[in-house]
């Protein structure tokens, strides 16, 4: 838009202001203080938005969304599951599950679990499952298989050995039908193991 354009378009704001009391003074001091943040050479406000920069002034990636792929009730699935997202199960499952993320299971599913993490929630899986964190297990909850993982929280029932790289956590009501090898152990009164004990290093 030209100057003179530009100019029209001033004195008419400044006429509408200065008799209806609408629209904006275009004074000239208000022009001025205006032309401070807002001159004919001022970027948008879009250009002052500084995008996070890495070493090499290339702007980083963005973080990726943690996704949910949800197996809804009602639903039922046989075969191998492979995914990056996070996963929760509500229905029926029988097969592999491999998932690059979390795994939450509220119903009675048959299936081998490969996952960062596992937490079980009134259900009872059926399958060895190996975790490369921390699986939790609640009171309302049963595993009938062997259960590997670097950290175990258990309140629920095992019927299978454990063995944990790291901590492992029996609370109250916790049941251990197998043997369990762990770095280090917390049992809550209450708690009951039927099997071996075995502590390992941590290393």
């Amino acid at each position: 838009m030209s100057k003179n354009k530009n100019k029209k378009k001033d004195n008419f704001n400044q006429t509408m202001y200065e008799m209806f009391g609408i629209g904006k003074d275009t004074s000239v001091e208000a022009e001025a203080e205006n032309d401070v943040f807002f001159g004919e050479e001022a970027e948008t406000l879009d250009d002052h938005i500084l995008e996070p920069m890495t070493d090499n002034n290339v702007p980083a990636a963005k973080p990726r969304r943690t996704q949910t792929t949800l197996l809804a009730e009602g639903t039922s699935i046989e075969g191998i599951l492979r995914c990056d997202s996070d996963v929760e199960i509500c229905g029926d499952f029988k097969g592999e599950l491999i998932v690059n993320g979390k795994v939450i299971v509220r119903s009675d599913i048959t299936s081998n679990v490969q996952s960062l993490d596992l937490s079980l929630i009134g259900c009872n899986l059926t399958g060895d499952t190996t975790v490369s964190n921390c699986i939790t297990i609640d009171e309302n909850a049963t595993v009938i298989g062997n259960v590997t993982a670097q950290e175990v929280v258990c309140s629920g029932v095992v019927r299978g050995n454990i063995n944990v790289t790291g901590n492992l956590t029996l609370n109250a009501k916790s049941r251990v039908f197998g043997d369990i090898h762990t770095a280090s152990l917390v049992i809550e009164r209450g708690a009951r193991v039927s099997g071996k004990i075995e502590m390992t290093s941590a290393d």
